[in-house]
């Protein structure tokens, strides 16, 4: 049920416009259980593809750990290769700006 349900959540928000990931296959299996809420549902796997599987939850785990260096890695990396266009506008812009700044007021 969680699988088929994560299937029709995706392809609902994408049906909208809402940019998300695509599930690409559901696959279950008849031997194996998972106990939830009381009942038992097959296992299954959910196969989903996106642009990119980086998310907030990449920043939160360094973050919580004082791993600035992780962190600020992780947000240049994205600046460069999914925000590059806005990067080369904002250095353009303001050479001495925040670049982290524009990371923030994208995913904000």
């Amino acid at each position: 049920r969680a699988a088929l349900h994560e299937f029709l959540a995706a392809e609902a928000l994408r049906g909208l416009g809402v940019p998300t990931v695509r599930c690409l296959s559901v696959v279950s299996s008849a031997e194996l259980s998972v106990a939830r809420e009381g009942f038992t549902d097959p296992a299954a796997v959910v196969t989903r593809v996106a642009p990119s599987f980086l998310r907030v939850g990449s920043f939160e785990l360094h973050a919580s750990r004082g791993d600035t260096q992780t962190v600020r890695q992780l947000a240049e990396f994205t600046l460069h290769h999914t925000f590059a266009q806005e990067l080369v506008q904002r250095k353009a812009e303001n050479p001495t700006g925040n670049i982290y700044a524009l990371l923030l007021s994208e995913v904000t």
